[in-house]
């Protein structure tokens, strides 16, 4: 945030110098509440995969990412031109 208002600044635009100092005092300390997420056990992930249902959309996607170990975005926002019969473009 402070490299954007001393571009404002630079670029002539009237900004408080102070804003950042003076919202951190207002907002106050922030606390990052750091959580493990425990994944499955590998072992019990066919187990898993054998009782998702293909008739429900969010099972199927569910395992393409199971299939293609990528991060959940790239299947979250696939599209339909993304997919061939024998070739998933993934970006």
């Amino acid at each position: 945030m402070n490299i954007t208002i001393k571009h404002a600044a630079a670029r002539g635009i009237d900004v408080d110098m102070q804003l950042v100092p003076k919202a951190k005092a207002l907002l106050g300390k922030f606390i990052q509440n750091v959580q493990n997420i425990p994944a499955m056990p590998w072992k019990e992930v066919p187990a898993f995969y054998q009782s998702l249902n293909d008739n429900i959309v969010s099972n199927l996607a569910l395992k393409l990412l199971i299939l293609t170990g990528v991060r959940s975005m790239p299947i979250r926002h696939i599209r339909l031109e993304e997919i061939n019969q024998s070739m998933l473009y993934l970006v």
